[in-house]
């Protein structure tokens, strides 16, 4: 009994370690590619109270300097809101049995500043092709919905919502 609950906690360390380095290769890929960087996330896991908790860290290297920080304390929103987004994906993308259905986003780049939000578009665009995933975003980010396929405009008349198809220019 003893061999066997050391060969399941040495299972669930190794699954947990393939699961933390693909979402450390999804995400690190995410961010070089928006921001044209060599930014790297990775997750620390330590044991606290008898149970995994997960660290999140970006580390910058700039020339011989490597910056590792936290995201949501010394980065902009911008880094946060495409980790988040990447997370996202990664998570959905990693789990088995594969989770079916659209990826659903509620402004997932609302903080990136405009010298990036083409590389999301961009980067939305190549996802959901690459993983067969169809995307339904609300944004108000003309960049963001220039790049789908079927873009919708909805606006309160009064108390009524009108919805009406945006066509391409």
């Amino acid at each position: 009994l003893e061999k066997v609950n050391i060969l399941l906690q040495k299972t669930s360390e190794y699954a947990r370690e393939q699961a933390k380095k693909q979402i450390e290769v999804i995400v690190s890929n995410c961010l070089q590619y928006i921001f044209d960087s060599n930014m790297e996330f990775i997750i620390e896991i330590e044991e606290l109270y008898g149970k995994p908790n997960a660290e999140f860290y970006v580390i910058t290297k700039e020339g011989k300097n490597i910056i590792k920080t936290k995201p949501e304390l010394s980065r902009g929103g911008g880094v946060v809101d495409i980790i988040s987004l990447a997370l996202r994906i990664s998570f959905l993308q990693v789990h088995k049995p594969l989770i079916q259905g659209p990826l659903i986003l509620d402004e997932p780049a609302k903080h990136v500043s405009e010298d990036f939000i083409f590389n999301v578009a961009d980067f939305l665009k190549r996802t959901s092709e690459m993983f067969d995933r169809q995307i339904i975003m609300v944004t108000h980010n003309n960049h963001l919905s220039s790049v789908s396929t079927n873009s919708y405009r909805v606006q309160l008349k009064g108390t009524e919502s009108k919805v009406e198809k945006v066509t391409p220019n």
